[in-house]
């Protein structure tokens, strides 16, 4: 899902190919690499990357995006939440085919038999298994 600012000048109704080849995305990385999944996805394409940023945030995007021209593609989950908490944005289909996303979860070894945390996990993973349910 692509979100945008409920004013952006560029979209009508639906967010078009054009308006996303040429639009600003702002991405999420914990690396560094601004390569993005719409980025790789037009290289494979032979498109020109979109033009991005980068912030190693999950939370402050829909903030940025909300208040300015940029574009955001997230999962539909995070899209959903992020337009609850930000009436400012809304929420388009992309138009690329993005493929599905692996959701992993990642922890520190000095964690690993901590119970609790154990538990937590595992009400992660059944939480993940049955989204789709």
């Amino acid at each position: 899902m692509v979100l945008a600012a409920r004013d952006h000048p560029r979209i009508g109704e639906r967010l078009d190919l054009a308006t996303t080849l040429t639009g600003e995305h702002l991405v999420t990385t914990l690396t560094g690499d601004l390569d993005g999944r719409v980025d790789k996805r037009l290289g494979e394409q032979g498109q020109a990357p979109a033009h991005r940023g980068g912030l190693s945030s999950f939370t402050v995007p829909p903030l940025l995006v909300a208040q300015s021209d940029l574009l955001r593609t997230c999962l539909r989950s995070v899209a959903e939440q992020a337009v609850t908490r930000h009436p400012g944005l809304v929420i388009h289909e992309c138009p690329l085919s993005l493929g599905r996303v692996a959701v992993i979860q990642v922890w520190h070894q000095r964690t690993h038999d901590d119970r609790l945390r154990a538990w937590l996990r595992e009400r992660i993973q059944a939480l993940l298994a049955s989204d789709g349910e």
